[in-house]
């Protein structure tokens, strides 16, 4: 390993060329990553619950529901079941939406003098007192209509939006929630404070998920690399010391996120962590590398030969740090989980990526960078000892 970290100190403009093309082979890779935020990822591979439940979609197919919920102490009322009716007429105008199923649209099957009636439940809002407890009577007492638009009690209607992107939109969960939420936000306008309204659905949770993942993906990493920054300038003093890891990081992160793109990986709300990961775990590397180069320049060691030094003393320190890192995510790698799988193997090759770009990197920079000042000192005997 000495000989290797020489040779790099030696060949510094060999060593920036391969992490340039390292870093630019595999950022291509970042155009193809995607946000999953589906459950699939949570499910045990070859699990015969699971083959089950893919046969059933198979045949019956897999419907995308957004449901919007109207509470009160009774939903038969004109102010609830006029809403009911404008949302219904409404959501059926949205593109993508292929059936809604609300008290405005299922029919109210029943016997009337010897004919069966087939007219819609909620044809219009009832007018007078008599027609709205006809129109409770019909819904209350067929058990079709519980639990699908209405409760027992009649306190909450659903109105249900079957979706189907028949365009393979690619953005089409974010279009249509928004078209929805424009929706629910225009029937809210004027409605009393005793009615609730609740927008459901798994459409909605995956965009809540991608929104989380978003979140803390702008969030996490950039505050990471602040902290990074923040301790790295108390303690060091000097510029190369706080550029180094974060450079290093940076790289890093970009290199693994095109790798999970090759690997068809999507950033998940597992994954997600794997960048503030890098960030922190890479930079004990380059913490090493400089606090060892810092000693040798206390020591009155001229910068290459400092460099050297260096490379030849905390080399192989930091590949076992990097090894047994590798090895400990690894381990994650053989599980059943795919979320959990594809975390173990993206975050392996984060740490592996990591530590080549810092053994390339580190000794180009610190030659490139003008000598700090530093002035020789005296340290304590455990201080000695543990170095």
């Amino acid at each position: 390993m000495e000989k290797l970290m020489h040779r790099i100190v030696n060949s510094p403009l060999r060593s920036s060329l391969l992490v340039l093309i390292l870093t630019f082979m595999f950022a291509i890779g970042i155009n193809t990553v995607f946000i999953d935020s589906s459950s699939d990822g949570l499910l045990t591979k070859g699990d015969p619950d699971v083959q089950y439940v893919k046969e059933i979609k198979a045949v019956f197919g897999d419907a995308v529901l957004h449901s919007i919920i109207f509470k009160s102490n009774t939903i038969f009322r004109e102010d609830v079941l006029q809403r009911v009716m404008d949302l219904t007429f409404d959501a059926e105008g949205l593109k993508g939406v292929e059936r809604v199923v609300s008290m405005a649209t299922v029919s109210n099957l029943k016997g009337d003098n010897g004919t069966l009636n087939t007219d819609i439940l909620l044809m219009d809002v009832p007018q007078t007192s008599e027609e709205m407890a006809i129109l409770k009577q019909d819904t209350l007492s067929n058990p079709m209509f519980i639990s699908e638009v209405v409760n027992k009690t009649g306190s909450v209607t659903g109105v249900h939006l079957f979706l189907n992107n028949v365009d393979n939109e690619k953005d089409f969960d974010n279009r249509i929630l928004k078209d929805i939420q424009e929706l629910v936000k225009k029937i809210k306008k004027g409605m009393a404070e005793d009615i609730e309204v609740y927008h459901i659905g798994s459409p909605k949770v995956k965009t809540d998920i991608i929104n989380a993942i978003n979140y803390d993906g702008i969030h996490l990493t950039p505050l990471a690399g602040l902290a990074i920054f923040i301790v790295l300038l108390l303690f060091f003093k000097t510029g190369s010391a706080v550029f180094i890891p974060i450079f290093t990081g940076i790289l890093s992160i970009i290199s693994t996120i095109g790798f999970m793109g090759f690997m068809g990986y999507g950033i998940n709300p597992v994954s997600v962590i794997i960048p503030t990961l890098l960030f922190v775990m890479g930079a004990t590397e380059d913490i090493h590398l400089l606090s060892e180069y810092m000693h040798e320049l206390e020591n009155g060691v001229v910068k290459k030969k400092a460099i050297l030094n260096m490379a030849g003393k905390s080399g192989t320190a930091i590949f076992l740090t990097s090894l047994t890192t590798l090895i400990g995510f690894l381990t994650i790698a053989p599980n059943s989980i795919p979320m959990l799988r594809e975390f173990g193997i993206a975050a392996s090759f984060g740490i592996a990526i990591n530590f080549i770009i810092t053994i390339l990197t580190v000794p180009t920079i610190l030659r490139l960078y003008k000598t700090p000042k530093v002035s020789a000192k005296k340290e304590s005997r455990p201080i000695k000892y543990f170095r």
